[in-house]
C-alpha cells in the first residue's frame, strides 16, 4: 500500500530555537493531515485507530483493512506543552501513521536555518529572543520519500526565507492568497569582501559511524553517502526505528548543505 507524498499545504513550519543571527526551524504535520490522507487512500470506512496504555505510556494503533483482514501498526507518543493528554494522543497517532509511511519524508528534512535578514527577531528582555513571524512551505521536491528541494516563505515579511536543493513548482492553497498576487523575490545578498576563500566545514565524525544492524550492517555512513544509498538507508532505518542513524542523516545533510553554500560563496568571489 502506497500513500502519496506530502504537499506544501500539508506541512507546517515551527521555530525550534532562536539566536541573534537567525533561527532554526522544523517541518511537521498535524493529525488532520494523516486523517485526510487515510480517507483519500483507503476510504473513511477502511481504517480505524485505537489508543491503549503500556507501562504508563500512551500508544496508538492504526488499522487498515487489507482484503478481509485488518493490519495494525502502532507507536507511542509524548506529551505536548499544552493539553498534555490530548497532545500525547495526537502524537501517538501521528507516529503510528509514520509507521504506515505517511509523511515519512519529513525525517529527511535538511537543516533549516533562517538568517536574521529574512525574519523579525526581537529581544523580549532577560536575554530572551522571540520571533512571531509566520512561515509556510512554498514548494517541496520529494523523490523516493526523500526531500531533495525545499523553499520556505515568510508570510509576515512577504519574502523567501529559506531555499535549498532542487526547485519545485509551488502548490497554491486557499490560505496563501498573497503568494498568487506576486512571486516572492529572494533578498539580494552581497558576497563577503574577504579576500580569502571560505574554509570547508569540518567533516562530521558521524560519517565514520558504522551501522550495526539491518541491510547496511558494517557500512560506514560515508560509504552509504558515497554510493548514493540514502533512500534505502532511510527506509531501512525507519523500519527498524533506528533513531541514531536517522539523526546522523540529518546532521550529515546539514554538513553537506553548509559545504555547498560555502562552495557557492567561493564561486561568487571568482
Amino acid at each position: 500500500m502506497k500513500f502519496r507524498d506530502l504537499r506544501p499545504d500539508d506541512i507546517d513550519v515551527r521555530v525550534q530555537s532562536i539566536k541573534q543571527n537567525g533561527l532554526v526551524a522544523l517541518l511537521y504535520k498535524d493529525a488532520r493531515v494523516d486523517q485526510n490522507i487515510l480517507d483519500e487512500t483507503v476510504g473513511a470506512e477502511s481504517w480505524q485507530r485505537e489508543h491503549y496504555e503500556v507501562k504508563g505510556n500512551l500508544f496508538c494503533r492504526v488499522g487498515i483493512k487489507c482484503g478481509e483482514e485488518w493490519v495494525w501498526k502502532s507507536d507511542c507518543g509524548t506529551e505536548s506543552n499544552t493539553e498534555k493528554e490530548k497532545g500525547e494522543a495526537s502524537d501517538s497517532f501521528k507516529r503510528a501513521c509514520f509507521n504506515w509511511g505517511i509523511g515519512r519524508e519529513l525525517y529527511t528534512s535538511p537543516f533549516i536555518f533562517i538568517p536574521e535578514s529574512n525574519c523579525n527577531i526581537k529581544d523580549t528582555g532577560n536575554g530572551r529572543l522571540a520571533c512571531n513571524d509566520k512561515f509556510s512551505v512554498l514548494s517541496i521536491t520529494i523523490e523516493n520519500k526523500v526531500i531533495t528541494g525545499l523553499t520556505i516563505y515568510n508570510e509576515t515579511r512577504k519574502c523567501t526565507a529559506f531555499k535549498w536543493g532542487k526547485s519545485a513548482k509551488a502548490t497554491e492553497t486557499a490560505n496563501s492568497a498573497p503568494r498568487s498576487e506576486s512571486k516572492p523575490t529572494p533578498p539580494t545578498t552581497t558576497p563577503p569582501k574577504k579576500e580569502n576563500a571560505p574554509e570547508t566545514p569540518k567533516t562530521p565524525p558521524e560519517l565514520d559511524y558504522v551501522i550495526t544492524d539491518g541491510e547496511f550492517k558494517g557500512w560506514t555512513m560515508k560509504r552509504v553517502y558515497k554510493e548514493t544509498k540514502i533512500p534505502d538507508l532511510i527506509a531501512d532505518a525507519n523500519a527498524r526505528k533506528d533513531t541514531k542513524v536517522i539523526e546522523y542523516i540529518r546532521i550529515i545533510n546539514a554538513y553537506i548543505n553548509e559545504y555547498r553554500l560555502r562552495q557557492e560563496e567561493n564561486t561568487l568571489r571568482k
